[in-house]
C-alpha cells in the first residue's frame, strides 16, 4: 500500500471524525446556553437581578448600543435591576454557536419587550462570548446591536 494513500485516508477519516465531534460539542453548548437563558428569564421575571448576574463571569463586559460598556458582575446586576424596574424583558434567539475549548461564541437575535403588554420595544442582534468555568458556561462578553434607528444628536 502506498504511504501517500494511507496518509490521505487517515487525514480524511480524522477530519470526518473531528467534524462530527465538533457538531456534538456545539449541540451540547447550545443546550447549555438555552438552559442559561431559561434560568436568566426566570430570574428576571421574579425580579432577581442578582441571580441573573450569576450567569456572567466576574469580569464580564456588557455593551448596549450608544452606551459605554458595563464591566463586572455587579455593574451588570445593576443594569438588569433597572430593566426589571422599567418592566423590560428580553427574548433571545440563538442562530449560531461555535466552541473553542473552554470558550464559545454565540450569534443571535433579540427582542426587548414590555413585560406588561408584550409590545416589542427594541430588536436587533447580539454577539456573545461564553466561558466555561467549573463546568458551567457563563457570559464573558456580550455585545448588543440594535436594529432600531438611533435618534440623531445633531441639530439642523
Amino acid at each position: 500500500m502506498n504511504i501517500k494513500y494511507f496518509i490521505a485516508v487517515f487525514v480524511f477519516l480524522f477530519g470526518i471524525t473531528n467534524l462530527g465531534f465538533g457538531q456534538s460539542v456545539n449541540q451540547e453548548v447550545t443546550k447549555a446556553i438555552q438552559q442559561n437563558f431559561e434560568q436568566m428569564g426566570s430570574a428576571m421575571a421574579n425580579g432577581n437581578a442578582k441571580k441573573l448576574a450569576q450567569h456572567f463571569t466576574e469580569d464580564a463586559l456588557l455593551k448596549f448600543p450608544g452606551q459605554p460598556p458595563i464591566t463586572g458582575r455587579k455593574g451588570i446586576e445593576e443594569a438588569h435591576e433597572k430593566m426589571i424596574e422599567e418592566g423590560i424583558g428580553v427574548k433571545p434567539s440563538t442562530t449560531e454557536v461555535q466552541t473553542f475549548g473552554d470558550m464559545a461564541y454565540e450569534i443571535g437575535t433579540y427582542k426587548l419587550i414590555s413585560v406588561e403588554s408584550e409590545t416589542v420595544i427594541d430588536h436587533g442582534d447580539y454577539s456573545t462570548i461564553w466561558k466555561k468555568k467549573n463546568d458551567e458556561w457563563k457570559i464573558h462578553r456580550d455585545i448588543i446591536s440594535s436594529i432600531k434607528p438611533q435618534k440623531s444628536s445633531t441639530k439642523q
